[in-house]
């Protein structure tokens, strides 16, 4: 996830890259929506080689003050 997430083009619409510190809480973060909410974002990887290549997933997001999926 650190590859994909430390990666500029990857990260073009987020704020900005992660580090790998900042990865580690985003993975922890997850793991902790899938305990609470039963949902989360999960990392996509190429079956041939297991390398990942992104993530997919629902997360509550807050549109127009309200929790949408």
């Amino acid at each position: 996830m650190a590859a994909v997430l430390g990666d500029e083009g990857s990260m073009r619409f987020y704020p900005h890259p992660l580090s790998r510190d900042e990865t580690r809480t985003w993975i922890e973060r997850n793991r902790a929506r899938f305990e609470r909410d039963g949902l989360g974002l999960w990392a996509i990887t190429l079956r041939p080689t297991g390398e990942v290549v992104g993530d997919c997933g629902a997360v509550p997001q807050l549109v127009d003050g309200a929790d949408e999926l």
